[in-house]
């Protein structure tokens, strides 16, 4: 049973890793998410109407995934979309790399703890435009590993009911 909750549990935090390094990579090669950022960075946008296109970009995302948000930051990661819309314009909890490149960590953020990974978004020409957050919390993968628990404990009584038998016989 041990075994059969360790594997449950691995195999859940592998596939939200997968998931959240997936949704986070497609979205900073995003044409749309990109156009938006490279608007701003160049001074054709302002923040705040960028951050409302993206935040319908970024619900649209979350809605449609497993995903517990979707963040998409500037350079420094303040913050053009957030879950909570009262957190747009503040700065991403979590670790920014000093480079671009993906980054996948547990971290407590503004949602509790979670299984997150961030995505550079660049520009045309390699300029870092910013950055792309997706996360799952854990309680979601917690919630995903209880509800394989009935599969497991199934399994275990069958093992002791033949355990049984076998010792009968």
């Amino acid at each position: 049973a041990g075994l059969l909750i360790w594997e449950r549990q691995s195999a859940e935090f592998q596939e939200a890793e997968r998931a959240t390094q997936n949704v986070a990579v497609t979205l900073s090669l995003s044409p749309a998410v990109r156009a938006e950022l490279s608007d701003v960075h160049s001074g054709r946008a302002e923040f705040g109407a960028a951050s409302q296109r993206l935040q319908e970009y970024a619900r649209a995302v979350i809605d449609r995934t497993n995903m517990s948000y979707v963040t998409v930051m500037s350079p420094a990661g303040t913050r053009y979309t957030h879950r909570d819309p009262d957190e747009i314009g503040g700065t991403y909890r979590g670790t920014i790399p000093d480079s671009p490149r993906l980054e996948t960590e547990v971290f407590d953020g503004t949602l509790g703890p979670s299984l997150r990974t961030i995505a550079p978004i660049e520009g045309s020409n390699g300029e870092l435009l910013g950055w792309v957050s997706a996360g799952v919390t854990l309680s979601t993968i917690g919630a995903a590993i209880l509800a394989g628990l009935p599969v497991v404990l199934v399994i275990v009584v069958a093992f002791i009911v033949i355990g049984l038998i076998g010792a009968m016989l």
